[in-house]
């Protein structure tokens, strides 16, 4: 059994739907797969248990009748690549052969061709080079579990990409050199978030973009380093339009 789904589908046949639920399921993959499959696998199976796929799937397999619909596959696929950004073609490739072992309602899914190798002297990144160095699309974690996926130039972050900081601090837009360049938006751990353009990874001041705040409120206006600067128009949550000024991202009037 040279590919993933073939031994998931064994695994089921020798015992039952219910082993995509098991938290042993890692062990015994470990068992029958060969070690390059091992490798390649064993971090996204466990993450599979862990966010319970196997118990999911079988239970809408139960709910509509030895089918699962496809709105409902895209819909688990979708929720389990965003837990796994820095390989999500990866992630879709699992869902898929998790739906075939259980039901073989489509054709064995294309197996998965693992991206470059990463560089032993650069581990936390896949992705692909030029001259050595980063250059193209990639993803890399580092130590402190910060993710960037996006596109790269000369070792940076360098075009449009992601960054997921373990801190709560997300960023999603444009980048230059390895800093946030261009229009982008930032989610902060409150769920506040700017919409704003950044100029050597700062929000340029005097530049027209939006502020998403705790309350539901939403702010047009002038960005600063800080927030809204300047008059600027509020959304309240109940529909109502109210002309402020802000300083520094806060109100000064009401």
């Amino acid at each position: 059994m040279n590919h993933f789904h073939d031994i998931l589908r064994t695994l089921v046949l020798q015992h039952g739907p219910g082993v995509l639920t098991r938290r042993q399921l890692v062990y015994m993959f470990n068992d029958l797969a060969p070690q390059h499959i091992r490798q390649q696998f064993r971090r996204v199976l466990r993450q599979s248990v862990h966010d319970h796929i196997g118990q999911n799937l079988i239970e809408l397999l139960n709910r509509h009748n030895t089918t699962i619909p496809e709105t409902e596959i895209e819909r688990i696929t979708y929720q389990f690549k965003r837990q796994n950004l820095y390989l999500p073609e990866l992630a879709e490739y699992v869902v898929k052969c998790y739906v075939y072992a259980l039901t073989q309602q489509s054709a064995p899914p294309v197996p998965f061709n693992p991206p470059e190798e990463p560089d032993r002297a650069d581990p936390g990144y896949h992705g692909q080079r030029r001259q050595q160095m980063r250059w193209g699309i990639g993803a890399h974690i580092n130590d402190s579990d910060d993710c960037y996926a996006g596109q790269w130039s000369m070792n940076n972050p360098h075009g449009v990409g992601v960054r997921i900081g373990r801190h709560g601090i997300h960023y999603a837009g444009q980048w230059a050199a390895g800093k946030r360049h261009g229009r982008g938006l930032i989610v902060l751990p409150t769920g506040e978030t700017f919409v704003a353009t950044f100029h050597r990874g700062e929000i340029q001041h005097g530049t027209l973009g939006a502020f998403f705040a705790q309350d539901g409120s939403l702010v047009i206006g002038n960005m600063g380093p800080n927030g809204p600067e300047g008059p600027c128009l509020r959304f309240a949550p109940d529909g109502t339009r109210h002309q402020e000024m802000y300083r520094n991202g806060k109100r000064v009037n009401h």
